[in-house]
């Protein structure tokens, strides 16, 4: 698995994002998980690797590249439960 960010094989624009203070970002994340539960993200996460993995002619035909894509499934699952926990102990703290 790799360990580290695969670089873009594809060119794209960059550009300056805002300033994400706290306040917004928490104020994402509620927005975003009275939208979603881990279930629904884990599962669409799960179905957009097997659409990514399965299609012929894709983008992920060599090993390098279905590895690369396996490891980002398994950290963006990760960063979503780790966020999903901070969404519910302030839930938690916020109804104490």
């Amino acid at each position: 698995m790799p360990t580290r960010k695969k670089k873009s094989t594809k060119p794209g624009k960059t550009s300056a994002l805002p300033e994400l203070t706290q306040q917004h970002f928490l104020k994402l994340l509620e927005q975003f998980f009275e939208n979603y539960h881990l279930n629904e993200v884990d599962q669409h996460l799960w179905d957009w690797l097997v659409a990514a993995l399965t299609r012929e002619h894709c983008i992920y035909s060599s090993a390098t590249e279905r590895a690369n894509l396996i490891f980002l499934y398994e950290n963006l699952k990760d960063l979503f439960k780790e966020l999903w926990r901070l969404h519910n102990n302030r839930q938690h703290k916020a109804a104490h």
